[in-house]
């Protein structure tokens, strides 16, 4: 029993690492939405001839996009396959859109690892509530 207890609470340990990495990551992403993008363009200001120059274009996100929110509010990954095929086709949604979906989509996905971990956690603080109240009975 005692190693049975030490296993599930190496288990517990581990979980909670596992939870505090990826709550980072979470963090991380949600950083990257306020962080600058920047794009290079390639220019050419001369001749067809002369040597192009890059103009680094640098823009500020400060919030997700609208869209954003719609997709990630549908219900399977199958709607939000068509909802953003609907929407590349119904207007032309730029780069840096797909680059907030794909960080979005990233945070929700980094969310549901945090909700499966803190799941396990709550099976373990159960079955070691288990195993004290057993434990008292003998």
């Amino acid at each position: 029993m005692n190693q049975e207890l030490e296993q599930l609470l190496e288990q517990m340990r581990r979980l909670t690492e596992e939870l505090c990495i990826v709550q980072q990551k979470i963090e991380e992403c949600l950083r990257a939405d306020t962080k600058t993008i920047k794009k290079v363009e390639t220019k050419n200001t001369m001749g067809e001839n002369e040597p192009k120059e890059e103009v680094l274009e640098t823009q500020e996100i400060n919030s997700l996009h609208p869209q954003v929110f719609e997709f990630l509010d549908l219900d399977t990954m199958e709607k939000k396959s068509e909802f953003l095929h609907y929407e590349l086709q119904k207007e032309n949604i730029t780069e840096k859109d797909l680059d907030l979906m794909a960080v979005s989509v990233n945070i929700t996905l980094q969310e549901g690892e945090i909700s499966d971990k803190i799941e396990d956690l709550i099976r373990c603080v159960d079955q070691l509530a288990q195993w004290e109240a057993n434990g008292r009975r003998r």
